[in-house]
């Protein structure tokens, strides 16, 4: 299972990391809110595991995923050095063949269609969305809240972590939109920022609003 996480290009001192944002257009009112706690906290990187998008997952081009990306986060774009996005495969996030390296404003992009191996205030990270165990968020929510009442939280993040056989490092995924931190297991979820559905309509579970917050060596869930 370790194998399926690539190594990083970049290294990060500091990083927020973010998922399922679900957005079908322009929110900088999202941005913003996580611009204001990279200069609260003096951030370098910005992650997002998956989801960023909500209905852009089909083939395109570089030239289409770095202006739909840079439209997106325009509110980021000189506020941190680096910007990694890790693209859902299952749905939601473009479809590419191979990784993206771009840059705006002064902030490098990279832009990955896989799961990370990347090191984060020297600590080594596996990132990914979480569709690499189940491929339906539906169906993952229903597992880990189900385990949950059973207790035995973030149950699917532990049963990763387990396979990638490496216990002094940390798994962070998203999918499940349920956030959550064990620091025993060492393993993370980021929750969700989704409010809309479909035409507009009131999402069924409210937004989390969280992220991960790693710096000085030390990692935590935050709310924003």
């Amino acid at each position: 299972m370790e194998e399926m996480f690539v190594p990083a290009d970049c290294r990060c001192n500091s990083a927020i990391i973010v998922s399922d944002m679900h957005l079908r257009m322009e929110n900088p009112a999202i941005f913003n809110l996580i611009a204001e706690k990279v200069k609260q906290e003096n951030i370098e990187c910005i992650v997002f595991l998956g989801d960023l998008f909500d209905n852009f997952h089909r083939r395109a081009e570089k030239h289409e995923v770095v202006e739909k990306l840079i439209s997106l986060i325009k509110p980021l774009l000189g506020q941190v050095r680096k910007i990694v996005y890790i693209t859902s495969r299952s749905s939601h996030d473009p479809i590419i063949s191979e990784k993206i390296i771009a840059d705006a404003e002064g902030t490098e992009i990279y832009v990955y269609p896989h799961p990370l191996r990347i090191q984060i205030s020297g600590i080594r990270f596996y990132l990914t969305h979480g569709e690499i165990v189940i491929p339906n968020g539906a169906v993952a929510f229903v597992v880990n809240t189900v385990a949950a009442l059973l207790g035995r939280e973030l149950y699917i993040e532990k049963k990763l972590k387990e396979r990638i056989q490496s216990e002094n490092s940390w798994l962070v995924m998203g999918h499940t939109h349920i956030p959550g931190i064990d620091y025993e297991a060492k393993v993370a979820n980021t929750g969700s920022w989704r409010s809309k559905w479909l035409l507009g309509l009131p999402y069924w579970r409210r937004p989390t609003r969280t992220g991960v917050l790693v710096k000085n060596s030390k990692v935590k869930l935050v709310k924003f």
